[in-house]
């Protein structure tokens, strides 16, 4: 298209997320100046913007498989009856894998809108409406697996030491997904709790 920008609209949605995902997996997002993408017009930058305004932020799908291939196994081992998810979002977790087990899944999501926008009372059996940093989990039921994905970039490393070890005290089975390369984020959509605070997890 060049610098044909009245064509963009002509690109269909496959197309611009096959772009994204090859952006992402080449690992590219790391040397992406956010300010540049928010303040340039050329074709990539609406690209990635036309991304960033239209769906909440989100890790990429190498992790999501390797969770799976790891939760069928647990699946073949032993019986899984209570599912904790972490900073639920959108379901994400709910959405790809509670066709996997029979069990009570309980959310915790702080951003108020995400419940409504993502109908996510109908998704989960109980959902807690907190801050996960100050949820009593002494309070819960033991967990036999726990989602905390995408969560701890969003607060300090002592923070989430401590999360982590709550959790670990109340469930089995704790998967967590961070960035491992630096992944800067600020608010989104008005939503203080999706930026970035420790946002490169290699150190």
């Amino acid at each position: 298209f060049g610098q044909d920008l009245t064509k963009l609209e002509l690109l269909a949605d496959s197309y611009t997320m096959h772009l994204w995902e090859t952006i992402w997996h080449q690992n590219y997002l790391s040397k992406i100046d956010q300010t540049y993408i928010r303040s340039n017009n050329n074709l990539f930058a609406l690209l990635c913007r036309n991304i960033w305004e239209t769906a909440m932020p989100q890790s990429n799908d190498t992790g999501k498989s390797w969770i799976l291939n790891q939760l069928k196994r647990i699946k073949q081992r032993t019986s899984v009856d209570n599912i904790l998810d972490i900073g639920s979002g959108e379901g994400t977790y709910w959405n790809r894998y509670s066709d996997l087990f029979s069990a009570h899944w309980t959310g915790i999501e702080v951003w108020t809108p995400y419940i409504e926008r993502y109908d996510l009372n109908a998704k989960y059996d109980s959902l807690i409406n907190q801050d996960a940093r100050i949820v009593d989990y002494a309070q819960l039921k033991n967990k036999d697996i726990i989602f905390a994905g995408d969560v701890l970039e969003h607060m300090t490393k002592e923070q989430a030491v401590d999360l982590v070890n709550r959790l670990l005290a109340i469930g089995k089975c704790l998967f967590i997904s961070i960035p491992i390369i630096h992944m800067p984020q600020g608010e989104w959509e008005g939503n203080p709790y999706e930026a970035h605070v420790k946002d490169d997890w290699s150190d």
